[in-house]
């Protein structure tokens, strides 16, 4: 502003370091703290969102730890099998328990692993127990699967030797059979083929099929010769003996056996009756209908049984879901979401209840009373699709005081950003309009006492605080409306109202030192000094005499001519008042900018002459660095310096 005042050469401070440059620099590190404050929120977002990942990844492998203890249990358990039926049965429950590992492997332990996949895929800080829980649990199942191996072949010898050992009682029974048949033969055959038996098991049905062959036999032998047939079902069950790497049996009492031998040779008779293949087909009707009831027996224990345990999975599942997103945006998406796996559960639950109440109106149709192969009633059908539609309806009343809630923090957030924005773009608009102002200086200070009278934000930052201090309350940590807090806008207010203040003072000093010519205000007290201490009768004025004697004090001896000259300029030609006496001061020792008065300074210097002596220059510069650069850029004459082509040439420029 001095340079622009004094008609000089606009100053250049090179590449990079102009005032434009400093403000470009401050709105690029300024956009730059915007940017950095999105990717931080974003990765905070991204954190968040990795540790309810990392719930739900602990939640289902606490979920699988269970499920394992309880197998593992099962697995280990000897039991005491004592028939081929239930050797069945342990093996049906076997693998049921199959099946429903295979099951937990394709559900339960694929989202354990497909919710660790997406952890070590984002590097999650935690990723290394993560993966140590997934191999935990691939170690348990390969437990598991050894033991099941191992159950699966204890319970496959059961059955193996409970049938061979059924089979050797079937032989004894037809040995008995035989012997009692042998003795009242006829009677009791006519009485046994029209009688209808009562089947209610397969075993039953086996049994009676059993007896109905051992009866058709005896016919043959009665044809031929009986006894021989007796004694080599006898032999047959005498010699009879199973034995594997699991157990060993052979029958319990073989003296009844060769009692019944004995008993024969002398009680022997009867005849064979008619009938035999009428009640044949009436008992291979009965165990076909016994197999089918055993059939949907154990697929209704699976159904419902599996059923139970979805619906059981899928209400937790449901239930740990309580993160909808960060903001209004995300949440209100999840609705989509959460529409369409309620709508797919639903439809899950509904198909699988209907497949299962299929299986048991055809069980009773067969006349199925009980099923042992599970606990399960069929009333709880109903009740596990009802599960899932309770936590679905629960989630659904979380969703909606979650989506209630983000709706009033963004409320407020716009709110706060209806406030605060503006004023923060007033600012930066009033502090541009300053900096890139053209105006000569008396227009730019009325520009900046306006701005300070208004007073931008002070009425906006009690509401903005107050705004502030709810988003705090309610935690809302980000405002996606708004790049400023409460704080932000406090001190840019402070910042601003600093440099309008700053600027202003800086206004009023340039004017203040245009007015007083460069005179600082201790030169002005120096010249009102002299001025007292020469006025020796106090009459406010200086004449000829007292004025040339200050000059001469100051060392600037002048001829009387001179002296008159200067009290008929600044005076009344007879004597100088103060503010003559002022001005006068001011132009000899202040404003000396110009290229005139400079050239007038040296020329005094140098008492009129147009070269100026180092001797001359060092009565006056108080610093010696001066004088040396004057000797070092003026030309030299001689001895002496030439001033005005020196100061010619400094104001071409």
């Amino acid at each position: 502003m001095r340079l622009a005042d004094a008609a000089r050469p606009k100053y250049e401070p090179g590449a990079g370091l102009t005032v434009e440059d400093f403000r470009s620099a401050l709105n690029q590190l300024d956009k730059l703290e915007q940017e950095r404050g999105v990717e931080l929120v974003q990765e905070l977002n991204r954190q968040l969102r990795l540790v309810q990942i990392n719930t739900q990844h602990q939640a289902r492998f606490d979920k699988i730890k269970n499920w394992v203890s309880q197998k593992d249990a099962y697995l280990k358990h000897r039991e005491v099998v004592e028939s081929s039926g239930a050797a069945d049965y342990q093996l049906n429950r076997l693998a049921s328990y199959d099946d429903e590992a295979s099951g937990m492997k394709h559900t339960s332990v694929a989202d354990l692993k497909a919710l660790g996949a997406e952890l070590l895929k984002e590097k999650y800080e935690n990723s290394d127990k993560v993966s140590a829980r997934e191999a935990e649990v691939d170690k348990d199942f390969a437990s598991l699967a050894a033991l099941s191996n191992t159950k699966n072949d204890l319970l496959t010898d059961d059955l193996a030797r409970n049938r061979f050992k059924e089979s050797i009682h079937l032989v004894a029974l037809k040995h008995a059979a035989k012997h009692a048949s042998i003795k009242q033969w006829i009677d009791e055959k006519k009485a046994y083929l029209s009688k209808q038996e009562n089947v209610n098991s397969v075993n039953e049905a086996q049994l009676a099929l059993s007896v109905l062959d051992s009866y058709e036999a005896d016919r043959k032998d009665l044809e031929t010769t009986p006894i021989p047939a007796l004694k080599q079902l006898g032999e047959e069950i005498l010699a009879a003996k199973y034995e594997s790497a699991h157990s060993k049996w052979e029958y319990e009492k073989p003296s009844e056996i060769k009692a019944r031998e004995s008993d024969i040779d002398a009680a022997l008779a009867g005849e064979l009756a008619t009938g035999l293949a009428t009640k044949r087909k009436a008992l291979e009707e009965d165990l076909a209908r016994e197999l089918e009831k055993e059939r949907l027996r154990l697929l209704f224990a699976n159904q419902i049984g599996s059923l139970i345990r979805w619906a059981k999975a899928v209400s937790e599942d449901v239930a740990g879901i309580t993160y909808f997103g960060s903001d209004l945006d995300a949440v209100e998406s999840y609705q989509a979401k959460l529409d369409k796996e309620d709508k797919d559960n639903l439809a899950a639950a509904e198909d699988k209840k209907t497949k299962a109440e299929e299986t048991y109106q055809q069980a009773v149709k067969l006349g199925v009373t009980e099923n042992p192969y599970t606990d399960h009633k069929a009333e709880e059908l109903a009740a596990a699709v009802q599960s899932v539609q309770d936590a679905s309806k629960k989630r659904a009343e979380v969703y909606a005081g979650e989506l209630s809630r983000v709706r009033g923090d963004d409320a407020l957030a716009k709110e706060f950003a209806q406030v605060a924005n503006p004023v923060v773009e007033t600012i930066n608009k009033n502090r541009d309009s300053v900096n890139e102002s053209k105006a000569d200086l008396p227009e730019l200070e009325k520009l900046i006492s306006g701005l300070l009278e208004q007073k931008t934000g002070a009425s906006e930052l009690k509401t903005i605080k107050e705004l502030q201090s709810k988003l705090d309350s309610r935690g809302v940590t980000t405002n996606k409306h708004s790049h400023y807090t409460a704080a932000d806008v406090e001190v840019r207010i402070e910042q601003y109202n600093s440099f309008l203040n700053s600027k202003f003072k800086q206004v009023q000093d340039t004017l203040a030192l245009k007015a007083s010519k460069g005179i600082t205000s201790e030169q002005l007290a120096e010249i009102e000094k002299q001025f007292a201490t020469f006025d020796k009768n106090n009459n406010k004025v200086l004449d000829a005499k007292e004025f040339k004697a200050c000059l001469y004090s100051l060392g600037e001896e002048r001829p009387t001519a001179e002296v008159a000259k200067i009290l008929a300029e600044f005076g009344d030609s007879k004597a100088l008042p103060y503010e003559g006496f002022k001005r006068f001061m001011i132009k000899l020792f202040g404003d000396t900018n110009t290229k005139e008065e400079i050239m007038s300074g040296f020329k005094l210097l140098a008492h009129d002459e147009p070269q100026v002596t180092e001797a001359q220059l060092a009565a006056i510069f108080p610093q010696l660095d001066d004088v040396e650069y004057l000797k070092k850029n003026a030309p030299k004459e001689g001895e002496k310096l030439n001033y005005t082509a020196w100061t010619e040439a400094v104001f071409a420029r």
